[in-house]
């Protein structure tokens, strides 16, 4: 059988318990969480604990989530400060600050290594006292779309012109190379301009190439 009741509620009143300096107790009703029913039939006892127990989730898995970012930004080299949102957003902005250096760096690097031209050098000899050129060729890889090369030094390489009255005079030659993308040929040449020359000890130049591997 129900209970036949009114329920009173925010009662209180007072109690004077000093008369001469007017002092009152005031004395207010309050009533224990487990007594106090919500619509759905929950108490407040239950409803605030499962509230509780809700919030420390939500707590929980925030930190996970922080936990995680954290990690992330710390394996990609970018550590925050401190394992929070605030240590997270400096983090970030770290990345947003440095993005174009960053990926300038990484991009030269890694071009570098990619890149890394191949340098040879060496000599060509010319035993024909008496020819009109000088002139030899080194073989590379065909194929090649970055290829520079030239002459750093000769040895022997004027060219003594004779003439009519007995007259010694030197004359220093053009030079030019070339390379066969077919082939993988670097040819070199001093070119006399067909004056005939005389040597009377052999001649050499040395070369420099440097070319840029197929990848």
């Amino acid at each position: 059988m129900a209970i036949n009741e009114r329920i009173q509620t925010g009662r209180k009143f007072r109690k004077l318990i000093d008369e001469d300096s007017r002092l009152w107790l005031r004395v207010s009703f309050w009533t224990k969480a487990s007594d106090v029913e919500f619509d759905d039939s929950e108490t407040a006892e239950t409803k605030f604990a499962n509230m509780a127990s809700r919030i420390n989730e939500i707590a929980a898995s925030f930190q996970n989530g922080v936990n995680k970012i954290y990690n992330k930004l710390k394996g990609l080299g970018f550590t925050p400060a401190t394992n929070s949102p605030d240590g997270i957003c400096g983090a970030i902005q770290n990345i947003y600050d440095t993005r174009y250096t960053n990926g300038y760096n990484t991009g030269f690097n890694e071009g570098k290594r990619s890149f890394k031209p191949v340098v040879l050098t060496g000599k060509i000899y010319d035993t024909d006292t008496e020819g009109t050129n000088f002139n030899g060729s080194v073989m590379i890889p065909p194929g090649l779309d970055y290829v520079c090369a030239g002459i750093t030094s000769t040895y022997n390489c004027s060219y003594y012109i004779y003439l009519d009255d007995d007259r010694e005079h030197v004359y220093m030659t053009n030079t030019f190379w070339r390379y066969n993308k077919e082939t993988g040929e670097v040819w070199f040449e001093l070119n006399s301009n067909d004056t005939r020359y005389i040597r009377s000890r052999d001649a050499y130049l040395e070369y420099m190439i440097m070319y840029i591997p197929k990848q």
